[in-house]
C-alpha cells in the first residue's frame, strides 16, 4: 500500500487500528467514518472503478474505512473494482453490470450478506461470493446450504488474506469456465 493511501486512511480511522506491516485492521469504535465522494445512480451511493482490468470486482460494506481498504487492495492488485454501502445497492448493481466476484459484509442496513447471496440464488445468477464478516451466519447457512458462499473471512482478516481468497476463487472460476 502506498503513503500517500495509507495516509489517507489514517486520516479517517477514528479510532480503527490499523498495522501497516502486515495490513490488518479490526474495529475498535462503532462510529461511522467519512468516504470519498461517489456517483449517484438511482439515488444511491455506488463508487466505479476505472474500467482496465479483466476481472471486475463489487466490494459491498456498509463500514466505509472497510470498504475502502478492500476496494484500495483490490484495485492496487489489478482488479476493477466498484463499491457499495450495503445489499441492496449490491443488488442493484448486480442488475446493472456484470461481475466476476462479490465481496459482501454480512450484517448491512437494508438487505443482508445472507439475504443478497438468497436472491442471487432465486435470479440464478452465477457470480461467486466471498463474505467478508465479523459474525459467520452458520444458522442460516445450515438452514440453506445452498447459499453458502464459496469462501469466508471473519474480521479482522488481513489484506493478504483477502487478496489471496480473491485470488483462489478467481483462478477455480476461471479453471470452471475453462472447462466448459
Amino acid at each position: 500500500m502506498n503513503a500517500t493511501i495509507l495516509e489517507k486512511i489514517l486520516n479517517q480511522t477514528d479510532g480503527a487500528e490499523i498495522n501497516h506491516e502486515s495490513h490488518a485492521f479490526k474495529w475498535q469504535t462503532g462510529h461511522s467514518h467519512p468516504h470519498p465522494p461517489t456517483n449517484d445512480i438511482n439515488n444511491t451511493n455506488v463508487r466505479f472503478a476505472k474500467p482496465n482490468s479483466l476481472h471486475r470486482i463489487l466490494v459491498a460494506d456498509d463500514e466505509p474505512l472497510m470498504r475502502q481498504l478492500n476496494t484500495e487492495a483490490l484495485t492496487d492488485s489489478g482488479y476493477q473494482v466498484d463499491e457499495v454501502e450495503d445489499g441492496a445497492v449490491a443488488w442493484e448493481t448486480l442488475q446493472l453490470k456484470r461481475y466476476h466476484l462479490l465481496i459482501t459484509d454480512n450484517q448491512m442496513p437494508k438487505m443482508s450478506g445472507v439475504d443478497l447471496l438468497k436472491k442471487l440464488h432465486a435470479a440464478r445468477m452465477g457470480v461467486p461470493v466471498i463474505m467478508a464478516t465479523g459474525t459467520l451466519p452458520r444458522e442460516e447457512f445450515t438452514r440453506s446450504p445452498w447459499i453458502q458462499p464459496v469462501a469466508v473471512l471473519l474480521k479482522p482478516y488481513t489484506l493478504t488474506e483477502l487478496l489471496g481468497a480473491v485470488k483462489k476463487v478467481m483462478q477455480t472460476t476461471s479453471d470452471a469456465r475453462a472447462q466448459t
